[in-house]
Order: structure tokens, then C-alpha cells, then sequence
């Protein structure tokens, strides 16, 4: 190990290129472990930066990078995504952080009273629980919340985001709304969208947050001006809320605001807009519409959840069918967000069903993962993926003519990728059939202009 301490030292003192995201860093003494990196254009060895370090669920280093690089680059926070960390157990993106996290000290000037963890979905509750068992400044975690339980609170700062559309969008939001009655330092930035880390505009604001959150601990220098603008910003998007007719959502806005600003700035047009809404009789009414909506939300997961996490099958395709149609019809019923509820329902059923059953394949259970891709093909008819996934555990498992047909319908919906097909060896009892003859040869065969 002597003997390759200097080559070690002679690579950690090479520069990396600042203001553009570097796909994969090696880590000098883990070597292999390789994260993403972003350094700002203004990075300097002269001054401690503070970092933000990501755990995507399927090891995507660059995917988080590249939604926080503007806000990193305006604000100055140094980026790195894993490209190890993933779903499944714990101790390997455990490994791949304490790798990530030896080397950017080794390398790079870091504040080491401002460590932040971010991730997305399994990310998500990996980095959450990462941050109870280290000592870090704060967590962003972006569609998801815990592994399990219900903490009194957090001594860290804990951001959440999600999309509308998000199937965890309600585990997220009950988990913010009772760390904040608890006393934790947590918000929630909702923004368009379905279950995938925030869009850029909305990662920045969640950087943003923690540099407040930083001012208001005395982890870094109070900036007036910039306190100014994020108040100025966050209520403007409050006032809009109002102007819709949200009365509810623009309530919790300016609560939120409230809570950020204490002791760091002037929260009072922020408690008196809370204090006027507590008299407007569309405050309660939009309460129980959300609780009503809610009640339907946790119900309808409960259903959900008790089937796809079953050993067997307990329902047939038709009720599948007569349930996804049922969440489609919520999008008509007289409830705040029904058309949000209505996509999230349906995105929990899909989510789930393609995710256990990617986990029953690894586990060799075929047959289970079959019939939680059929549940995931009645969601989604039109996928010749999906199709073709279903028709490699039918014939794993062997359902012959169900693969044959699953087969000649992915082909129908555009399936095209013989050399897939030739090398896939869950067909290797139907090769000699003459039917899957004829189909391989339908995908060989270039397509007509």
C-alpha cells in the first residue's frame, strides 16, 4: 500500500474540470466506487464549500447532477452522484457513500459542518436513513420518505419534494406535515410531474432552502439581500395560491414561510396572510375537501398494496381492469386534485407491480413475476416492453402459447430488437417451435418506410 500512496496523492492533485458534470471519478482508495461529480466554475481550495451528495435508486450518477447543477453552480454547492448506490439492501450504497464521502475530503476543500444527502425514491428513504445514523446538516429526499416509522422529529433539516402525480406524494406530505408540528426544520416543494427527481427550477429552490436553514443554524453567514429575495419569491407563489382559490394549500405556504424565517428574518406579511386566511370560510371547506380526498388516497393504497405485495395472485385481470378504470373515473369526482389522485393511484399500481416483480425475477420466482407484469400490462396495454417482459415469464415458467402470443403482440406494438430476441434464453424451449420462428423473423426483417 506504501507504494501506491504517491500515485494516490499525485491523482488526487490533478484538477477536474469546474462548471460541467464529470461522469465518473474514480475514488482514490476505493477505486471501485466512481461517482458523478459537479464543481462550481468558481471552486477554489481557498475556502470550504459545502456538498451535496446523491443516491439515485438505479446508480445514475449524472440524473441528479444534471437537475441541481444550475442552483449548485449559482449558490455554490459541490455535487456528487453515486453510480454505485441502488435499490436493494443497504450495506452496498452504504459502502459506496462512505467511499464517496473519503474521497471528496481527500480531494476537495469541503465544509464539514455542511454535508447534505439527497435521493429519490428507495434513494430517498436510503438517504433519510443514512442521515439519522451520521452527523450531516440536512436531507433532500425526492419521492419518498422513510424505510419505516414515524419519527419524533429530525435534528437535521429535511427537505422533501414530489410530484403531484407521485404515488408516494401522500406518504411525503403526511411525513412533512408532522415534522413541522413536531419542531423539525422540514418543508415540502411540490411540483408538476410524476415520481422522478425535481425538475431543475425546483432543485434549485430546495438548495436555496438549505442555504437558509444553514444561516438560521450559524453554519454560514447571514445574507440579508438573499433572505429578501426567497421571501419575496415564496410569497408571490403563496399569493398565487390564493388568487386560484387554494385557500388551503396557500395557508400551508405561508406557514411553511413563517417557520422558515424565524429568527432570520421578517415573517410577519407571512402570519398575517395565515391570520386573514383563518377567518376565510374557504379554509375549512378546502381542509375537509383535502381530508376527503386523503381518506380515499390511503383507503384505495391499502387495497393496492395488499394484492402486488401477496405471494400469489388474489384477483383476476378484469378486476385489475375494473379497478384501473375505477381510478380513472376519481379524475371526474368533486375532490381537490381529483384528476393528481386519480394519475397517482394508477402510477402506484404500475410502480409497484413492475418493481416487485423485477425483484421476484432476481429472487428466480418467475411465476410471481408473472402475473405482476400482467397486472402492470393491464395498466398499460399499449407497451409492446411490457408485453414482451410478460411473454418471457410465461415462457420461463411455461406458459407456451400465452408467450407466443404476449410475443406476437409486443412485435404488433413495435417490438423490434432481433438480437434481443436471439440471445434472451427465457425462449430457448420455443426456438424450435415454428411460430416463434415466424415471429423472429417478422422482428429480422427490416420495417417498410
Amino acid at each position: 500500500m506504501t507504494a501506491i500512496w504517491p500515485i494516490l496523492l499525485f491523482l488526487a492533485s490533478q484538477p477536474l474540470p469546474r462548471g460541467e458534470i464529470v461522469d465518473s471519478v474514480a475514488c482514490l482508495e476505493s477505486p471501485g466506487h466512481t461517482y458523478a461529480l459537479y464543481l462550481p466554475s468558481g471552486y477554489t481550495p481557498e475556502r470550504a464549500w459545502p456538498v451535496l451528495i446523491a443516491l439515485d435508486p438505479a446508480a445514475r450518477g449524472r440524473e441528479p447532477l444534471e437537475r441541481f447543477a444550475e442552483g449548485a453552480e449559482s449558490l455554490g454547492f459541490v455535487l456528487a452522484g453515486s453510480n454505485d448506490s441502488r435499490n436493494g439492501p443497504l450495506e452496498p450504497s452504504a459502502e459506496a457513500l462512505v467511499a464517496i464521502w473519503n474521497d471528496l475530503q481527500q480531494r476537495f476543500a469541503v465544509d464539514l459542518d455542511r454535508i447534505y444527502l439527497a435521493g429519490f425514491s428507495g434513494g430517498a428513504r436510503m438517504a433519510t436513513q443514512f442521515a439519522q445514523k451520521s452527523k450531516v446538516a440536512g436531507a433532500l429526499a425526492c419521492g419518498a420518505g422513510l424505510l419505516e416509522g414515524d419519527p419524533a422529529r429530525f435534528p437535521f433539516d429535511y427537505l422533501a419534494t414530489a410530484g403531484l402525480e407521485d404515488m408516494n406524494y401522500l406518504e411525503v406530505r403526511v411525513l412533512i406535515e408532522n415534522l413541522q408540528r413536531r419542531g423539525s426544520a422540514a418543508a415540502l416543494l411540490e411540483f408538476q410531474g410524476g415520481h422522478d427527481w425535481p425538475p431543475p427550477p425546483v432543485a434549485r429552490q430546495a438548495l436555496e432552502w438549505l442555504e437558509l436553514q444553514a444561516m438560521r443554524r450559524g453554519l454560514r453567514a447571514p445574507d440579508p439581500e438573499f433572505v429578501q429575495r426567497y421571501s419575496r419569491a415564496r410569497l408571490q407563489e403563496a399569493e398565487r395560491l390564493e388568487e386560484q382559490g387554494r385557500a388551503f394549500d396557500a395557508y400551508r405556504a405561508y406557514r411553511s414561510l413563517s417557520l422558515d424565517l424565524e429568527e432570520l428574518g421578517d415573517s410577519s406579511q407571512a402570519r398575517g396572510r395565515m391570520r386573514l386566511l383563518e377567518d376565510d370560510p374557504r379554509l375549512e371547506e378546502d381542509r375537509r375537501g383535502l381530508e376527503r380526498a386523503s381518506e380515499v388516497e390511503r383507503r384505495e393504497i391499502r387495497v393496492i398494496m395488499k394484492q402486488v405485495l401477496a405471494d400469489r395472485p388474489r384477483k383476476s385481470d378484469q378486476w385489475w381492469r375494473e379497478k384501473i378504470e375505477s381510478y380513472r373515473k376519481l379524475a371526474e369526482r368533486d375532490l381537490p386534485d381529483a384528476a393528481a389522485l386519480s394519475r397517482r393511484l394508477i402510477n402506484l399500481v404500475m410502480g409497484n407491480a413492475q418493481e416487485k416483480a423485477w425483484f421476484a425475477s432476481q429472487a428466480g420466482d418467475f411465476e410471481r413475476a408473472r402475473w405482476l407484469t400482467r397486472i402492470a400490462v393491464v395498466v398499460r396495454p399499449e407497451s409492446a416492453e411490457l408485453h414482451y417482459r410478460l411473454a418471457r415469464f410465461e415462457a420461463l415458467t411455461g406458459y407456451h402459447e400465452d408467450a407466443l402470443s404476449s410475443l406476437r403482440r409486443a412485435v404488433e406494438l413495435g417490438f423490434q430488437d432481433p438480437s434481443r430476441l436471439a440471445a434472451d434464453d427465457a425462449f430457448k424451449r420455443l426456438r424450435s417451435l415454428p411460430e416463434f420462428r415466424d415471429l423472429r423473423a417478422s422482428v429480422a426483417r427490416p420495417s417498410r418506410p
